[in-house]
């Protein structure tokens, strides 16, 4: 008689053994190679339609959100100034030579670019003049009459020029979003899907004909691209920040809003950091190898390695420089044009109201002020924000002191296993210093 533990043994052992032969049998047999074959091909198949659905459903959900900035870029009011008499104003001067000039761009001053205005009037001037001159779209002069009073008309010409505005904005925010989306995960760009959609903030800004509006959507579409590309290791990431500063030097100088350089210094310090970082790594086991095989010293292949590191971080520095200086030869030739004397308006408002302090011929406001703004234009979403720093940095140094242990209780072990224990008063002494580092 086998006992109950012995017999159970022997049933898994016969069990394991025809589920063994039956496994190979299956597999060795040309109808399960083709029914295999098949259930692969409908697996990888409805893998292809489920994705197809799903980028079908992200791009509905796109259009209708392109959609619904531009249904609601007109019921937002110009609660600027400077956006009527700065910037519309000028445009109606450029597009029907009629209009009236600011002090911003008399002479004596010349604090606004024209670059900024070029954009929006060629475009205008482009369909002014295709509707004008083609007649291919309608079939009688009756209809062609009333195509050219619907859009020519400048209510209408008004209103379009906000809902592209609203429809440019939408497209930052949707690249933004799938950059977040890409790093943080679905929940956190749904929420900032959410929190961007009914801002109040966002609903002023978004068909707003500001710099700060372009401002913003350079912004987003820098970092945005940041983020798309933050876990591709495979290509040179500095690369990749060459088109996020090129976008920061055209919100700063193509838009003439030289305090935009402030939001893009840390995509600006960050590329210097992969610079050095990139050519680092990727130079660093090269050097390491070559050394030991010619036989010089390790620190020789280190001061290398750094000189190859500045050397990169050089060639970004100056890379960008020359991406600044080919943008400002644009804008300043087309100021040029329309100011008719050479004129960097961008300079021109950074001295007027940092350096000479005529910020204050129209009135300061307090510190308070900003914080008011941002609490009223993102609501909860504000709140939230000012603990988020607190937590991150919190967060950072949880994770520092918990490597800090586990390396710590690893070489314990080590020297346990290798005989040599350590004291416990020497084990009390790094535990404290762990806690206060």
């Amino acid at each position: 008689m086998l006992s109950i533990e012995e017999e159970n043994t022997r049933r898994r052992r016969n069990s394991g053994t025809s589920t063994a032969m039956n496994v190979v049998s299956w597999r060795n047999s040309p109808s399960s190679n083709s029914s295999s074959s098949s259930s692969s091909s409908s697996s990888s198949s409805g893998s292809n339609d489920g994705k197809k659905s799903y980028n079908a459903i992200e791009f509905s959900l796109g259009v209708l959100y392109v959609s619904y900035r531009m249904a609601i870029a007109n019921y937002s009011p110009i609660s600027d100034c400077d956006e009527t008499y700065n910037y519309w104003e000028p445009l109606h001067f450029l597009v029907y030579n009629v209009g009236f000039q600011t002090w911003e761009y008399a002479k004596p001053y010349q604090l606004r670019t024209y670059s900024y205005l070029v954009v929006p009037y060629y475009l205008l001037i482009a369909v002014i003049s295709s509707i004008t001159t083609n007649t291919a779209f309608v079939g009688s002069s009756s209809s062609r009459g009333l195509l050219l009073l619907s859009f020519l008309n400048k209510r209408n010409l008004f209103y379009s020029m906000r809902s592209l505005i609203g429809a440019i904005t939408a497209l930052c925010e949707l690249y933004y979003i799938s950059g977040i989306w890409n790093v943080f995960g679905t929940t956190i760009a749904v929420l900032t899907w959410f929190s961007l959609a009914v801002s109040p903030g966002m609903f002023h800004a978004a068909s707003a004909l500001l710099p700060s509006t372009a401002v913003m959507q350079y912004v987003m579409a820098s970092i945005g691209h940041t983020l798309r590309t933050y876990h591709n290791i495979n290509h040179n990431q500095t690369d990749y920040e060459r088109y996020s500063i090129i976008l920061g030097l055209l919100a700063t100088l193509g838009t003439g809003w030289p305090f935009a350089a402030a939001l893009f210094l840390p995509l600006g310090v960050r590329a210097i950091y992969l610079a050095s970082i990139t050519t680092s790594r990727t130079t660093g086991s090269n050097m390491v190898s070559t050394t030991i095989t010619a036989g010089t010293t390790a620190s020789s292949s280190i001061d290398r390695t750094r000189s190859v590191g500045i050397q990169q971080v050089g060639y970004v520095l100056l890379r960008t420089v020359s991406h600044a200086l080919l943008i400002q030869t644009i804008v300043s030739a087309i100021d040029y044009y329309y100011y008719q004397t050479f004129t960097i308006p961008t300079w021109n408002i950074l001295k007027y109201n940092a350096m000479q302090g005529d910020d204050t011929l129209y009135g300061t406001e307090p510190f308070s002020y900003y914080i008011k703004n941002i609490a009223l234009n993102f609501n909860l979403m504000a709140i939230l924000a000012t603990f988020a720093f607190p937590i991150l940095c919190g967060k950072f140094i949880y994770f520092h002191l918990q490597k800090k242990s586990q390396c710590h209780h690893q070489q314990q072990q080590q020297q346990q296993q290798q005989g040599n224990k350590p004291s416990e008063t020497m084990c009390n002494f790094c535990l404290i210093s762990i806690k206060f580092i």
